[in-house]
């Protein structure tokens, strides 16, 4: 009985597993054999979750170099614009702090690959921030 069924299974709708078969070849050469291209863009950096008692002091960098891999067919419509990438300052402490940008950093389309990102790491300084006036200072008004 086994054996019936194993040959029923073979050869049972032959022609429908030829042409089933010969779609499945078409398609992995179709997906293997599409070209991939990269490209480059500058694009803004962005500070995140900055804690409220520290103040970004200097000029930070403000934009940065992303290469990126897709096919062809993606790139030829992407944009620039649809790439972001931002920082979390959550972890920062006043002084200086050397962050890694990584390519969790960078938000991409689907079908799109972060491949280099220049610089990979910035320097930024931090300084402690008071809202309240300390007790033995004058503002501008008090001293007239």
């Amino acid at each position: 009985m086994k054996e019936n069924l194993l040959k029923g299974l073979f050869v049972q709708n032959i022609m429908l597993k030829i042409i089933a078969f010969a779609f499945a070849i078409a398609l992995w050469f179709l997906v293997v054999g599409e070209k991939k291209a990269e490209m480059g863009f500058w694009i803004p950096l962005e500070f995140r979750n900055l804690p409220k008692d520290v103040v970004i002091t200097g000029e930070p960098v403000q934009e940065i170099e992303v290469r990126i891999l897709g096919s062809k067919k993606v790139l030829k419509s992407f944009s620039p614009d649809k790439l972001t990438a931002s920082i979390d300052l959550s972890n920062a402490k006043p002084g200086l702090n050397n962050l890694r940008i990584t390519h969790n950093d960078i938000k991409t389309p689907k079908g799109i690959e972060v491949i280099n990102i220049n610089p990979s790491s910035i320097l930024i300084h931090m300084e402690a921030f008071s809202e309240r006036p300390e007790s033995g200072s004058q503002t501008l008004e008090n001293k007239r």
